[in-house]
């Protein structure tokens, strides 16, 4: 691993951004630099669980037997309903679980578990508890794009008897039953700050988008401003048109009130749970969330203005004398980054993105050096004049694509250290993060069930909105 990342630092010291952005860091140095920061950023192990197979959870939290969940008695297993499990994703139909499931002991209860965490394979016999209850019994496979908390382990805990982190079920919501990840020694990954995943599209309208998804959006986006750029007018040769500016206060008007709505989600002051956690709640929605998205394509927009020379003139009302276009693109992009988001993106800064580019700096230069190779090889390979529409696009696209999506990474893998995820790995945030950009989920969110039609769009689903409609 320390080979890797000082390949990656020893890379970007060639991306001449500006030559005093140059890292002046020699193959050694990057090899010193990781085997210093690795053991403050956590353990240098991927994956390295720990092995906990006949454990019944900790003596401060231990797993039980009686937990009042009823039992399907003709068929002796636990009925499921599939709304239960994720209500996006499934609707009425009941699947069949062991009676055992959850007790006495820690265990991986769920990774061959129809319908999230398996997929079912048909005219094999196997016991009753992987099946559907109307449909014949099937015996079932890990599935790939499983969530990440189907392999790991937990069990049904005593809430007056835990000194650990527990969570309601949300399978059983009509019934008393809790339990914990914790105390079999597995990160919770049910749920993030304690709001399960499940429930994040139905709380903020918001879900953790795919990586397509993504460069779709950023796509969009930019050929979107290279047509608005397109109707400028020769009077307006070095200057932004007064569409460009109405487009300008129109993106920043929209991302302010898509803040408060988001900032309205949470629920701040909850009896069982801290303001760091609800903060940290915040922060996962609106980092997944168009606002952010969204205001780092304005931010890559004023940047290509700025190349293009058209922030020569006055933007504002009161950038008019001693301001210079340099001035005027420092101007725009914190306007953008920050009071788009009412501010709140300068405490995020402090408290989750510095952290994750100082914990995961390799993959914040590589962020870096991605978006100036792209820059300085892409227009040449396609043959394309740096200073065109086509090529301008692309560019932004690229840019606007490597940004968003690194920054999201550096800026969700702290709210995942900081709900103690680093116990499995100083990599393990990150690869969670990946494997939580469902596109089942995101177009069951925001489009409903794809077999059914297009059943959930509508214009007031403000995130898919931003994202690819303005």
């Amino acid at each position: 691993q320390c080979a890797c990342v000082a390949v990656v630092l020893a890379w970007t010291r060639t991306v001449p951004l500006r030559k005093s952005w140059a890292a002046p860091v020699s193959l050694a140095r990057c090899c010193r630099i990781v085997a210093f920061l690795l053991p403050v950023c956590g353990d240098a192990g991927i994956f390295s669980g720990n092995q906990w197979d006949e454990l019944v959870g900790l003596p401060t939290c231990p797993c039980i037997d009686d937990v009042p969940i009823p039992w399907h008695g003709d068929k002796d297993c636990i009925p499921v309903l599939g709304r239960n499990i994720h209500p996006l994703l499934f609707g009425d139909e009941e699947y069949c679980y062991p009676t055992n499931y959850g007790r006495t002991r820690c265990d991986v209860w769920d990774v061959y578990l129809l319908p999230d965490c398996a997929n079912p394979v048909k005219g094999v016999d196997v016991p009753e508890h992987v099946h559907r209850l109307d449909k014949p019994v099937t015996e079932t496979t890990h599935r790939l794009q499983a969530p990440a908390w189907c392999d790991k382990k937990w069990c049904y805990i005593d809430p007056n008897n835990c000194d650990e982190h527990f969570e309601k079920s949300t399978f059983f919501p009509d019934v008393e039953a809790y339990f914990s990840y914790e105390t079999c020694r597995n990160p919770d990954l049910f749920a993030v700050h304690g709001l399960p995943t499940s429930q994040l599209c139905a709380k903020f309208g918001v879900v953790e988008k795919p990586v397509y998804i993504m460069f779709i959006s950023c796509l969009v986006c930019a050929v979107l401003q290279q047509a608005i750029d397109a109707v400028k007018g020769a009077d307006t040769r070095d200057e932004l048109s007064f569409v460009q500016k109405a487009y300008c206060g129109v993106q920043l008007c929209t991302l302010i009130r898509e803040t408060y709505r988001l900032i309205q989600a949470v629920d701040w002051f909850a009896e069982d749970a801290s303001f760091w956690q609800s903060y940290n709640l915040y922060v996962y929605a609106f980092i997944h969330s168009s606002v952010f998205v969204r205001s780092v394509m304005m931010s890559m927009i004023v940047l290509d203005w700025y190349s293009a020379s058209l922030l020569l003139k006055q933007v504002m009302w009161f950038d008019g004398k001693g301001y210079s276009d340099e001035h005027r693109m420092v101007m725009l992009i914190l306007i953008f980054q920050f009071c788009s988001s009412a501010g709140i993106f300068g405490f995020i800064l402090f408290t989750h993105l510095v952290p994750g580019i100082i914990c995961y700096f390799w993959l914040f230069f590589l962020i870096i050096g991605l978006i100036t190779k792209f820059r300085e090889h892409v227009p040449g390979l396609l043959r394309l004049d740096k200073r065109g529409s086509a090529a301008r696009a692309i560019m932004m696209a690229s840019d606007s694509f490597i940004a968003c999506l690194g920054f999201q990474f550096l800026s969700t893998s702290m709210v995942r250290v900081y709900s103690g995820q680093w116990s499995s790995g100083y990599l393990f945030p990150l690869y969670v993060d990946f494997k939580s950009r469902r596109a089942d989920i995101w177009l069951h969110c925001h489009l409903g069930d794809p077999a059914k039609g297009i059943t959930n769009l509508h214009f007031k689903d403000q995130d898919f909105l931003n994202l690819f409609a303005r």
